[in-house]
């Protein structure tokens, strides 16, 4: 499953906002085609059904978010399960070049 949808899934990033529509069941899936067709929905989602991630290793969380040289420095934590503590790191991360 692609890292965007494990975050959608998980409740860390809210797309609500973005969410013109929304239908429940695949029986609907109809509904949601003519909506998008027809000019009145943007952007929807279909409810199929309850979905829960499987645990896949430690959860993390970023600390810090630092603007520097062109890039970001992140510190970030996670729980380790072999040193049985918490644990921090830290990745720096260039910025994108824009295109012209």
């Amino acid at each position: 499953m692609p890292q965007l949808v494990q975050r959608v899934v998980r409740g860390e990033l809210d797309i609500k906002p973005f969410v013109t529509h929304e239908f429940k069941g695949i029986e609907n899936v109809n509904q949601l085609v003519d909506a998008l067709h027809g000019g009145d929905c943007l952007r929807a989602i279909l409810n199929i059904g309850e979905f829960k991630l499987k645990e896949q290793g430690p959860q993390i969380s970023q600390l810090e978010n630092i603007k520097i040289h062109g890039g970001y420095v992140k510190r970030i934590k996670h729980t380790s399960k072999v040193n049985n503590c918490d644990m921090t790191f830290s990745i720096y991360i260039p910025e994108v070049k824009k295109r012209s």
